[in-house]
């Protein structure tokens, strides 16, 4: 599957764009869609299993550089647009079209897709930081308690990840 998306974006670029540089743009539009569907499956499954999962910039781009070295590896190294062409040359144009579809349909879901859960992630871990800073410690601790176990990750841990609300309880 990744093959044929290579050779689309690749083809597309070389051909409607005149680019000289197509295999870096395929390589890299394929990167950040790999990057953005493994963002897509994670992040829910960590969210209903109740996993703190914060990563940070930093290794998003180390799984990126990740992705990007291996996909340049196998498409500039094990194969190449030569070897996909004479694959898929002989492609209907009517196929040629639908898969064309499908390909555009497949990055669009991805980005949108992937973009939607880090900013929904994003703004998780903001709420998530802003119910521990506003427990107050006045009155009942108790009451203190459903305040901070109203926080995802605390909830998920069973404990506060501040440390003033650590001594407090």
């Amino acid at each position: 599957m990744f093959s044929y998306i290579y050779y689309r974006i690749y083809s597309t670029y070389q051909i409607k764009w005149k680019s000289d540089i197509a295999g870096v743009y395929a390589v890299a539009m394929l990167s950040i869609a790999q990057l953005l569907n493994l963002n897509a499956v994670i992040v829910p499954i960590c969210y209903a299993l109740r996993i703190n999962f914060h990563p940070s910039k930093v290794s998003w781009m180390i799984v990126h550089i990740g992705f990007t070295v291996c996909n340049a590896i196998y498409f500039w190294g094990i194969t190449n647009y030569e070897k996909l062409h004479n694959r898929w040359k002989s492609e209907s144009k009517s196929k040629k079209r639908k898969n064309g579809y499908f390909v555009v349909l497949y990055l669009l879901i991805s980005f949108v897709a992937g973009l939607a859960i880090l900013h929904y992630l994003g703004n998780w871990e903001v709420k998530t930081k802003q119910s521990i800073e506003n427990v107050s410690f006045s009155g009942n601790n108790s009451e203190n308690r459903k305040r901070i176990y109203k926080n995802p990750a605390a909830k998920a841990t069973g404990i506060s990840t501040r440390a003033k609300t650590l001594m407090k309880l």
